[in-house]
C-alpha cells in the first residue's frame, strides 16, 4: 500500500539519514542497478534505460500522491561488478538506499554473488531477473527433454531441473529467492526458486523488454519521441497473405530513420533478422560452437528463399561482436543472388540505438531473431516473430508467453537449434525448410488474428501493470523507511 501520510514528515525520521543524502534542498535516494552493463549488449542496456525511467516515474507518482513536489531526488548507478576497481568487494561497501537486481540472466554469473549477498540485507528489487539456463552444448543435446519438462506441472519442472543445476548456481538461486520485492522473468524461473525456497515472495513479473513500446512512447527524449512517432505514422501495414510465404503483390512503403546507421526505406514487406556470434551460442564465428555450419547454411538458405519470394531483408546486430556475423551472411547470400536482387539484402553497419531498433521492428512485417531480446522487442512492438532458440532462456520466454496469454499457439514460431541441425543433416535444404515452415505457421495464424502478436498484447498488458504497481510500492516503502528488504 502506498504510504500517503509519511512523505511530508519524512525528514523527521532519524533512521532515514543512514540511507538518504540531502542534496540541492531535497533528499537524494541512492540505488545501485546490478546488471550485464558495459558489455555493449543492446538488450541489457535497453533494460537499464527502461528500469531507470520506471523508477523516476514511480518517485514522481509517490510525490504527487503525497503533495510533496520535488521533495526527493533519485540517483541510480548501473554497474557490472567486474567493471569496478574494487571488484566484488565494492558492492558490499556501497551505502545505497536500495539495490536493483537487473534484468537479464545474472543469476548464472559468479561475479554477481556479492551483489546477491547485499540484496538480501537491504531493500532490494528484482527487475525481471532470470536464470539463463544450461550452457549451449548441454542445451543442444537435451533441448527436447528440457522443453518437454516445461509443459509439465510446476512442481515437476522445479523438482526435476534443480538437481541438474550446478551447486554454485543453486546457491545463487537460493539467495535470489530471498529478495522480497519485484519478480523474475518467467514462471519457470519462479518455479525453480520455489523448489529451492518455498517461502520466496518473487512472482513472474516478466521481462521488462516487453513494455518497450510503452517506454518508447512515454519517456524518450523529445527528439526520439518525434522520430518514433513519424515512423509509426508511416508504418508498414501488416500484409494479409493469401499464400503466406509470398508477400502481397501491392508494394507497401515505410520510411525509417535516415541517419548513418539506418539508410533503409522499404518498398516491399520486410523481414528483420538478428544473428549472434558464437560467443553467445550463435552458429558462426570460428569453430567454437557445435554444428555452426549446419545452422549457418540453414539461415542463409532461408534468406535466399525469402528474397526470391519478394521480401526485403534487414539484418541487425545487438552486440558489436555480432557485426562480422551479419556481414558474413550478407556476402554469402548476395553471392548466390541475381544482380538485380542483391540490393534487397541489407545489414545495419553498427549496433542501432534502441529507438532505431524499435522503429525497425515496428516497421517490419516479420522478425526472425536469434538473440533473446530481438524476440522480446519484436513482441513489444507487435511484430510477428520466429524465435531460433539456442538456449534455455529462449525456450522459457516462449513458454512463458504461452502460459500468460493462455494460448499454446503463441509458441508455434519457436524452433530449437537442434531441430535445425537435425533437419539440415537429412538434406542440404531441409534446414532452411524447417525455418520457413515456422515462418509459414506464424504468418498463417496472424492472418487469422490468433497469432503471436495477440499473445504478446496480453503479455505486455500484464507486465505493464505489474511493473508500474510493484515499483511504485517499492519506491514508496524506500522513501518512508518501511521496506522490509
Amino acid at each position: 500500500m502506498i504510504a500517503t501520510h509519511v512523505l511530508p514528515n519524512v525528514l523527521c525520521v532519524a533512521a532515514l539519514w543512514a540511507l538518504l543524502r540531502v542534496a540541492d534542498g531535497h533528499v537524494l535516494i541512492r540505488g545501485t542497478y546490478y546488471g550485464w552493463i558495459g558489455k555493449g549488449n543492446l538488450g541489457d542496456e535497453g533494460l537499464r534505460r527502461i528500469c531507470f525511467d520506471l523508477f523516476r516515474n514511480a518517485l514522481h507518482t509517490v510525490e504527487r500522491e503525497s503533495n510533496c513536489t520535488n521533495c526527493f531526488g533519485l540517483s541510480i548507478v548501473a554497474i557490472h561488478p567486474s567493471y569496478n576497481s574494487g571488484g566484488t568487494e565494492e558492492c558490499a561497501s556501497r551505502g545505497d538506499s536500495f539495490i536493483i537486481m537487473g534484468g537479464g540472466s545474472i543469476m548464472d554469473d559468479a561475479e554477481y554473488t556479492c551483489a546477491l549477498n547485499s540484496a538480501v540485507t537491504r531493500p532490494s528489487f528484482a527487475f525481471g531477473t532470470a536464470w539463463g539456463g544450461f550452457t549451449p552444448p548441454f542445451h543442444l543435446k537435451y533441448a527436447a527433454y528440457l522443453e518437454d519438462l516445461m509443459t509439465r506441472p510446476d512442481e515437476a519442472f522445479g523438482a526435476v531441473v534443480v538437481p541438474l543445476i550446478p551447486q554454485t548456481i543453486r546457491e545463487r538461486l537460493v539467495r535470489m529467492s530471498r529478495v522480497r520485492r519485484g519478480g523474475v522473468r518467467t514462471h519457470l524461473t519462479r518455479d525453480l526458486l520455489l523448489a529451492l525456497n518455498a517461502e520466496t515472495k518473487l512472482d513472474d513479473i516478466g521481462d521488462a523488454g516487453v513494455i518497450a513500446r510503452r517506454w518508447a512512447r512515454t519517456v524518450l527524449k523529445r527528439r526520439e519521441r518525434e522520430m518514433l512517432a513519424s515512423i509509426l505514422r508511416q508504418r508498414l501495414e501488416r500484409s494479409r497473405f493469401a499464400s503466406f510465404l509470398v508477400p502481397h503483390s501491392t508494394p507497401r512503403s515505410s520510411s525509417l530513420v535516415r541517419d548513418t546507421a539506418f539508410p533503409v526505406i522499404f518498398d516491399r514487406p520486410a523481414v528483420a533478422i538478428n544473428l549472434a556470434s558464437c560467443k553467445h551460442g550463435g552458429p558462426f564465428q570460428f569453430h567454437a560452437c557445435a554444428h555452426h555450419d549446419a545452422i549457418a547454411e540453414a539461415l542463409i538458405g532461408t534468406i535466399e528463399h525469402l528474397v526470391s519470394l519478394g521480401w526485403d531483408i534487414v539484418m541487425y546486430a545487438m552486440s558489436k561482436e555480432d557485426l562480422p556475423v551479419i556481414e558474413f551472411v550478407r556476402v554469402r547470400v548476395i553471392s548466390n543472388l541475381a544482380t538485380e536482387m542483391r540490393g534487397r539484402v541489407m545489414n545495419l553497419k553498427t549496433v542501432p540505438e534502441l529507438p532505431n531498433l524499435l522503429a525497425l521492428l515496428e516497421s517490419a512485417s516479420l522478425s526472425i531473431a536469434y538473440r533473446l531480446h530481438g524476440n522480446i522487442f519484436s513482441c513489444a512492438m507487435g511484430t510477428p516473430f520466429v524465435n531460433i532458440a539456442y538456449q534455455w532462456k529462449s525456450l522459457a520466454f516462449m513458454h512463458h508467453l504461452a502460459a500468460v496469454s493462455g494460448d499454446d499457439e503463441a509458441r508455434l514460431g519457436l524452433i530449437r537449434t537442434d531441430e535445425i541441425v537435425r533437419a539440415q543433416s537429412q538434406g542440404t535444404h531441409l534446414g532452411a525448410i524447417s525455418i520457413l515452415s515456422k515462418v509459414d505457421d506464424t504468418l498463417a495464424r496472424e492472418s487469422q488474428n490468433r497469432g503471436v502478436t495477440r499473445a504478446c498484447a496480453r503479455l505486455r498488458a500484464r507486465a505493464e501493470g505489474l511493473y508500474v504497481k510493484e515499483i511504485r510500492r517499492f519506491v514508496s516503502d524506500v522513501v518512508s523507511g518501511d521496506s522490509d528488504g
